[in-house]
């Protein structure tokens, strides 16, 4: 990603995360640098999605309309289960 199109994000207020193994000028111009061991990156994919679900951050009319997770995620799931 380029480092310039964060900064257009960090002015218009967003917060950045970098997931990368390397310390990179993207790194620096985001607000926080994961640095992530090589091949953990679908472990900590999964914590990611995780934390959206159990926390509610997701935009549940998107993701119904335009992916399949209407298809994965049943309606009586529970993370109690898992």
């Amino acid at each position: 990603m380029n480092a310039l199109i964060i900064i257009d994000d960090i002015k218009k207020g967003a917060v950045t995360i970098h997931v990368d193994p390397r310390y990179t000028r993207t790194s620096a111009a985001c607000d926080h640098h994961v640095h992530i061991r090589p091949e953990t990156d679908i472990a900590f994919l999964s914590a990611v999605i995780r934390y959206i679900l159990e926390k509610g951050l997701w935009f549940k009319e998107y993701v119904l309309a335009y992916t399949n997770a209407s298809t994965i995620i049943n309606s009586k799931f529970n993370f109690d289960d898992v």
